[in-house]
């Protein structure tokens, strides 16, 4: 796909992740294979299975117990915090990553070294690796995959405005 191709696609993505914020739901796994082209072309975010509410805490994870697929998991999420739509926005920093580049921006097969990655190492650049990827576009991935949930966009409404600048 073309990069407006892709921008689109993302844009939905973080519209799709806004209305299920707005209607009180953190997906919990947001990943590529949970992200679904409809026949019309419009993308559909599936699989709510680890979807939890916003606004209670019926305890369907204890404190320390992590739920997700790590590949796209929020390091709150690995140090089995309690989490918000930030973790999204976190994966979704991950998923456009990856729609970006052709690769995961962290891998490993075991799973404590994948966790150090995502908690403690910056994503790679995205920039001057003939990806043809804007300075402008590479800030807004980043600044959805910061490591702490204060310095990430607070919620998914503002990562559509910045898309949509882009577009």
């Amino acid at each position: 796909l073309d990069l407006k191709a892709r921008l689109g696609i993302l844009k939905e993505i973080a519209e799709g992740i806004a209305y299920a914020h707005d209607t009180g739901i953190i997906h919990r796994d947001l990943k590529p294979e949970n992200i679904l082209l409809s026949k019309e072309g419009t993308i559909k975010i599936s699989d709510f299975g680890l979807a939890r509410s916003l606004y209670e805490d019926k305890g369907l994870t204890r404190s320390g117990e992590t739920v997700g697929t790590p590949c796209y998991m929020a390091p709150e999420q690995f140090r089995g915090e309690k989490i918000d739509g930030r973790a999204d926005i976190y994966a979704f920093g991950i998923v456009a990553f990856e729609m970006l580049s052709g690769q995961r921006p962290f891998y490993h097969e075991n799973y404590m070294a994948l966790a150090e990655l995502h908690m403690l190492y910056p994503l790679p650049k995205l920039v001057g690796k003939n990806f043809k990827i804007h300075t402008s576009l590479e800030a807004i991935v980043r600044k959805c995959a910061e490591k702490k949930p204060g310095d990430r966009y607070q919620n998914a409404h503002q990562i559509v405005h910045e898309l949509s600048r882009h577009m």
